[in-house]
């Protein structure tokens, strides 16, 4: 083979190299990029902002090398906030996706932290307080934060018989007022958290299989 010819496949191969490494290059550096605009935010006491960012790479970069970082600080900020639900998601999905990461023995300490809550005597205090939340919120017909207190006394798992009934009737307003009002992803939210708390509550069953099917449908 000529030299001439070994050069323009050597060539052609450095383009077709290039065209691949550009958008790698593009999205490792709107990580970087994410990752520094959500540490300035966190400076700034602006917490709730700079969780975005780091939701962002998480949800859109997961390859990155910022992404068991990101998934710490997302955790981190929910657990500050008494959010333990959503910290122990992010902290179990951190250990679960990098179990390698410098941030997986922090992660667990945190998850260690939220499991010896439900030891604490403060217990009954804190599950009063967020019951008094949901109390509240229900009264202002303010179902998707409702929602979201719900996801807070289910972190608290296993939660006394009492409470856990309440938090499944809570759900089960909540799921039907979406059903009402046809919003069928926070109705299956709803009921998948009850099939959660119990499994063999065959209402709850039912009513997820139906909205099941017509998201389906609303797909087709």
């Amino acid at each position: 083979m000529r030299i001439r010819t070994k050069l323009k496949i050597i060539l052609s191969f450095a383009a077709i190299l290039a065209i691949i490494m550009v958008p790698l290059r593009l999205r490792a550096d709107q990580a970087d990029v994410l990752y520094r605009e959500g540490r300035e935010l966190e400076k700034k006491g602006q917490g709730d902002f700079a969780v975005f960012k780091y939701s962002t790479i998480i949800r859109s970069y997961p390859g990155s090398k910022w992404a068991d970082a990101s998934l710490f600080k997302v955790g981190e900020f929910y657990f500050v906030n008494k959010d333990y639900f959503n910290a122990r998601e992010n902290f179990e999905k951190l250990i679960t996706q990098y179990p390698k990461s410098s941030y997986a023995e922090s992660a667990r300490q945190y998850l260690e932290n939220i499991a010896g809550m439900s030891r604490r005597s403060d217990l009954e205090s804190a599950i009063k307080k967020i019951l008094s939340d949901i109390e509240e919120l229900k009264n202002e017909h303010n179902w998707g934060d409702m929602l979201r207190e719900c996801d807070k006394l289910l972190a608290f798992e296993p939660l006394p018989n009492e409470y856990r009934a309440k938090l499944i009737e809570y759900y089960k307003t909540c799921g039907d007022v979406f059903i009402s009002r046809e919003s069928w992803n926070e109705a299956k939210v709803a009921y998948e958290r009850i099939m959660k708390i119990a499994p063999d509550d065959t209402e709850a069953l039912n009513q997820l299989y139906e909205i099941n099917k017509l998201l389906k449908t609303a797909t087709k």
